[in-house]
Parts: C-alpha cells; sequence; structure tokens
C-alpha cells in the first residue's frame, strides 16, 4: 500500500489521535513501494515524543483494528532483531473523497477567464506543448530579470523548460513506476488474508458439526497475528487438529476458537525440541494437569514459589495467568466446574480477567 494512502485513511479514521499520531510517524518509515518499514519502538518513542511503552500499545491497538500487520522481521536470529509491520486499511472502510472541498468561490484561479488578474499575478504553466515557431527562441528561456549578469544568458540556455514535456515518455515513465509499485506490493503482501483463514477455522468446525462464530472484537487479533507470522491454510489445519484433540483428551465438547487455536499455531510453527513426543507432550501441552508440572511452569515464569501448605490448584491460577496459554486457562476453569468447586471458579475468573477469559465462558 502506498504511504500517502495510508496517511490519508489514517487522517480520515475515527482513530483516537494518539494513535493517529504513531501511526502517521511510522509511516514516514514505508518507502514509495509500500514495503513493511521496521523501526524500532525506541526510535518511534524518540520521534513521537511518547514513552516506549506508549508507542508499544497504540500499536497493538491498530494492530487489532486491522490498520497494520506485525511480523517479526525476517534476521529474527540477529541481536538487532525487531518487528516490521505492513500498512493495511481495515476491510470496510472507504477512503473519502480526495477532491478539494470546501475551498471558497473565487479563491482557485480558472482557465476559463474568471479571475484573470489572479491568473495573471501568477506563472501560468503551459499544459501542451508549445508549436514550433510560436515563441522567438531568444524570448522563449532567456527572460532575464533585471540586474542580473550578461553571461546568465548562457546558463539559462542550458536549463530545460518543463513546458513541453513529451507525452509518451512521460506515459512510459509512470506505466513503469505502477509496474515496479505492483511487483513490490505482491512481494510484500502475506500469503493468506484474514478472510481466508477465518473461512478456513469456521469450515473446519463446520465439518466436525460445530457452529463457530468469531467474535471480531476479541479473536479479529489473534487472525491478523497468524498473518503476521505466515501462517499457511496446511499450518493452520494442523494447529486445529491439535486443538481438537486437547478437546477431546479434556472431554470438552465446545468448538475451538481463534484464541485456542492460537496456542498451537506457536507449536507447528516452532515445535519443541524434545527428545520423544511423550515427553514434548507432557512438558508443553500437559504442565497444568500435576502439581510438579505447575512448580516447573511457575519457575519458568518468575512467579512465586508455592507456599508448603498452599493447595496447588489455587496456586496454578496464578501460573496459568503468567503463562496467558488459552489451554491452561480453559482446564483450570472446566477442572473447577467438574469437581463443582465454586469459589476456586470464582478466584479464577476474578484473577483471569476479562482478557483472557475465554469468549464462550459465562458466570455461573
Amino acid at each position: 500500500m502506498k504511504p500517502w494512502t495510508w496517511r490519508h485513511a489514517i487522517i480520515s479514521s475515527p482513530l483516537p489521535s494518539t494513535t493517529r499520531h504513531v501511526l502517521l510517524t511510522l509511516s514516514c518509515h514505508v518507502n514509495d513501494a509500500g514495503e513493511p518499514a521496521y523501526p524500532s519502538t525506541a526510535l518511534l518513542a524518540t520521534e513521537t515524543g511518547l514513552s516506549e511503552r506508549s508507542v508499544v500499545t497504540h500499536l497493538q491497538d491498530a494492530a487489532a483494528l486491522g490498520w497494520l500487520i506485525v511480523q517479526k522481521h525476517g534476521y529474527g536470529g540477529q541481536r538487532w532483531a525487531r518487528n516490521q509491520y505492513y500498512p493495511r486499511v481495515p476491510d470496510g472502510f472507504e477512503l473519502p473523497d480526495r477532491e478539494i472541498r470546501g475551498t471558497e468561490r473565487t479563491s482557485v484561479p480558472s482557465k476559463t477567464g474568471r479571475n484573470k488578474k489572479a491568473l495573471n499575478e501568477v506563472q501560468q504553466l503551459v499544459d501542451k506543448g508549445t508549436e514550433a515557431g510560436s515563441v522567438p527562441p531568444e524570448k522563449a528561456l532567456n527572460v532575464v530579470p533585471e540586474g542580473t549578469e550578461p553571461n546568465d544568458r548562457k546558463a539559462l540556455k542550458e536549463v530545460q523548460s518543463n513546458t513541453a514535456v513529451n507525452p509518451a515518455e512521460k506515459a512510459a515513465a509512470r506505466e513503469a513506476e505502477n509496474d515496479a509499485a505492483a511487483a513490490a506490493q505482491k512481494i510484500s503482501k502475506p500469503e493468506n488474508t484474514e478472510r481466508e483463514l477465518t473461512d478456513l477455522l469456521i469450515d473446519l468446525e463446520r465439518q466436525r458439526g460445530k457452529d463457530l462464530t468469531i467474535d471480531r472484537s476479541r479473536d479479529r487479533v489473534h487472525v491478523l497475528t497468524w498473518i503476521g507470522k505466515g501462517v499457511t491454510a496446511e499450518q493452520l489445519r494442523a494447529a486445529h487438529t491439535a486443538a481438537v484433540a486437547a478437546r477431546k483428551r479434556d472431554t470438552d465438547d465446545r468448538p475451538t476458537y481463534a484464541g485456542f487455536v492460537s496456542t498451537f499455531i506457536d507449536q507447528v510453527l516452532a515445535p519443541p525440541a524434545t527428545a520423544t513426543p511423550a515427553a514434548a507432550s507432557v512438558e508443553t501441552e500437559d504442565w497444568y494437569r500435576t502439581p510438579d508440572g505447575v512448580d516447573a511452569r511457575g519457575a519458568e515464569l518468575a512467579q512465586r514459589t508455592r507456599k508448603p501448605d498452599e493447595d496447588w490448584r489455587y496456586y496454578r491460577v496464578l501460573v496459568a495467568k503468567a503463562s496467558r496459554e488459552p489451554r491452561a486457562i480453559e482446564f483450570v476453569l472446566s477442572d473447577a466446574q467438574r469437581f463443582n468447586q465454586l469459589d476456586l471458579y470464582q478466584l479464577a475468573r476474578k484473577t483471569f480477567g476479562d482478557a483472557l477469559m475465554p469468549v464462550d465462558d459465562y458466570a455461573s
């Protein structure tokens, strides 16, 4: 997407002023071909005059609303690795008319003969090539202002006039520029669109007899993250298969949803490097099922040590919140309901908050 198109959309958007400020600053790093930019958040903080934390927050908000796609830079293994940002316009957003509106009558010079005084006071650029012999050569370029040196005539003769542009050359240059921009846009465009991945997930659930509804206010950020990571249709199918297996293992008959599948997306993109599949399953999926697994996961997340007389199920709530893993959060809630531990269930809901609660979970 051309940077000036993106800026025009941002300026015309209903986004908060600070979010627009951050996006407009980011747009200054997008080149004319519309390729993704990768300035550091520290640099954006300096340029916007905001804190780095504030810049990150507004970028996340903009990504959730569909104004950009965040992807790890290709050199992720380097010390200077950072995010790169694809400019985009949300689905359904219509760019306003770019024509000048609100100008007063007679405020813009016209070529129809009106406001001749205004036209006479400005330099008129000739739209069409001058006919041969229509302007004396000595008067066409050698209009020397009063006070210039005699030798300045030579310099003026060497200046190419901008009044006789070859239309064929201009059209060819414009076509070459458009072709280059289209090629760059094709290279930088993510493989799958938001609609394709969303429709695929809904279709996969429909095949198993489930009716999946995508909540744009909460699920869309997950789908945009998949696009930023370059998730393919096959990888989404593999992650969905793993998510369905987890549902069956937990005897959970609910459909999967974007946040739950996202956990398995990460596993598909970066499978754990353990010696055996069984060990990998215990370490990456089932830590929340045993006291030892919860304690080990808590240590990995730098959580406080569980007290000797503390029920591990209550401690698991804190670890699950720190992990932000949908499958762990779901298991904690379903486990409390399974054993009718209402106080544990209410504690979990209060601890997780609306941001981490499953979209299909309702207070009992």
